[in-house]
């Protein structure tokens, strides 16, 4: 009852905020055809969402540069398990989704396909295991002509907790 609770609150916000930042323009863009007075009252209006949004902006990006770091120090502090990418099971499925472009003249329909394939390793460590489960949205024959080629890999793991772990397969993003 009381997460349902939330996730209404949540939504509830969510609606005010895009209310509040739709006012805001729709004043602003009154005040354009010659009335000061309600382009500054815009202005005040969606001032505190443009510094809502840059926030957001700069915490995305200090997270990412967060997660680039803790990558680089696994890779250069962890322990390296070499990981065979030849003999892995792939767990695929894919399938065409249509998409609707309308336009002011016609409507529009095209199909994307959609693949996803997932994959689950259980890499023997230390007397234990890890369990690494990811998913890949790339077509299965490419992906695994791809572990073909590359034939190995490296995981590297933490040396004080084995949760923190990184799977290298940035060959994938080239």
């Amino acid at each position: 009852m009381n997460i349902n609770f939330k996730e209404n609150l949540k939504g509830l916000f969510k609606y005010i905020f895009l209310g509040i930042l739709l006012l805001g323009v729709l004043i602003f863009r009154v005040g354009l055809d010659g009335n000061l007075m309600f382009v500054g009252i815009g202005i005040i209006i969606l001032l505190p969402f443009g510094i809502w949004l840059f926030i957001q902006n700069s915490k995305d990006k200090k997270a990412i540069e967060n997660n680039k770091e803790e990558i680089q120090k696994l890779k250069k502090y962890g322990e390296k398990i070499i990981v065979n990418l030849e003999n892995i099971p792939i767990k695929s499925n894919s399938w065409k989704e249509e998409v609707r472009h309308t336009s002011q003249y016609e409507d529009e329909v095209s199909s994307v396909n959609i693949n996803y394939n997932l994959i689950e390793l259980e890499i023997p460590y230390k007397g234990d295991s890890i369990r690494y489960s990811l998913h890949i949205d790339m077509d299965t024959t490419i992906l695994k002509m791809h572990f073909a080629i590359k034939r190995e890999t490296t995981l590297y793991i933490d040396l004080k907790d084995k949760n923190k772990n990184y799977l290298d397969l940035e060959f994938l993003e080239r």
